[in-house]
């Protein structure tokens, strides 16, 4: 079962709990190994990445280069461990003894905020593709850009103009997910989540009012520890068809210490937890399902089927792509 097709029932057996320690657990060990990333940002996003990758993200591990697979930017830097425990525990070749060799993600997005403008991009491209080779009846480029991102990366000019050219170019594919933590929280869970966006160095802004202002739609706060509610958000930010998304995700991190003391043998994985983490089976199928649909397209448009094919090989992105233990990188595209 999937949070997508029932949102509000967790799965038997494995609850949401269950995966969100598993995957806490599994970054979390390997950024205590003595690498970089700073633990409070791996935790706090393990529900939201659940959410995500559990209910949403279209994927093959199989295939990570399906032309219609789904995006995902990690703009945020420090959480560059997280997306390889995602990519473990999904089904991709990633081994354990990869996760700590620091060698499992080979590309990234450079500083914060062009992570960010990545991900802009990667929606446009998507837009600009569907309105040249989609046709009636063969809705052939049809994927989502997921972002996570924070208040660092909205510090920088070019990810505030990006993120206002979103709006202008009505990118209704790219959905955002924004950590918004507070420290204290770690010591005052009943504290309120609350993060202020810097810009400039020393002026305070809205975060939500400001990207109102860019034109996109706005979504929370929602409980970011609450994978069910994180979910709902998501299904509903897809429906949208007007504008980008922005989910404001209030995430609490106390939980940090206490899944710390229970990861004396972080990497056995349960089996069964692994079994509910393991996306290959639903990839593949997603993938045959839009495969028979590009062999009707190729029948009825062979022109357009082999300029797009064309454009797919000649894509300069292999550095960004996806691949199995050769080069695991930190943006889906």
């Amino acid at each position: 079962m999937h949070l997508n097709d029932s949102p509000a029932v967790e799965p038997r057996g494995v609850s949401f709990i269950d995966q969100a320690n598993c995957l806490r657990a599994l970054a979390l060990n390997t950024v205590q190994a003595g690498f970089r990333g700073k633990t409070r940002d791996v935790a706090g996003m393990s529900e939201v990445a659940l959410a995500l990758w559990s209910g949403h993200l279209r994927h093959n591990p199989a295939n990570p280069a399906w032309p219609n697979r789904d995006r995902f930017v990690m703009s945020q830097s420090r959480t560059c461990f997280l997306l390889t425990s995602l990519l473990h525990l999904t089904g991709y070749e990633l081994s354990l003894s990869s996760l700590d060799s620091n060698q499992s993600v080979q590309g990234g997005t450079g500083q914060a905020e062009l992570g960010l403008a990545k991900a802009v991009d990667v929606a446009l491209t998507e837009k600009l593709l569907a309105d040249e080779f989609n046709q009636p009846g063969h809705c052939l480029v049809n994927h989502h850009t997921y972002v996570f991102l924070e208040s660092a990366c909205l510090t920088n000019s070019r990810a505030r103009e990006a993120c206002r050219q979103a709006g202008v170019w009505r990118l209704n594919k790219l959905i955002a997910l924004y950590e918004e933590s507070d420290a204290s929280a770690v010591e005052n869970p009943d504290s309120a989540a609350v993060s202020a966006t810097y810009i400039d160095g020393w002026q305070p802004v809205d975060t939500a009012a400001r990207f109102r202002l860019y034109g996109w739609n706005i979504i929370g706060p929602i409980d970011g520890n609450d994978a069910v509610a994180v979910g709902q958000a998501i299904a509903l930010a897809k429906v949208n068809s007007n504008s980008p998304t922005l989910i404001l995700c209030q995430n609490y991190t106390q939980s940090t210490r206490e899944t710390l003391r229970g990861t004396q043998r972080a990497y056995e994985i349960p089996r069964a937890i692994r079994a509910k983490w393991d996306a290959r089976a639903l990839g593949a199928k997603r993938e045959a399902q839009w495969q028979a649909q590009w062999q009707r397209y190729q029948r009825e448009y062979p022109a357009l089927a082999a300029e797009f094919e064309q454009r797919a090989a000649s894509r300069p992105a292999d550095c960004l792509q996806v691949h199995a233990v050769t080069s695991q990188a930190s943006v889906l595209n």
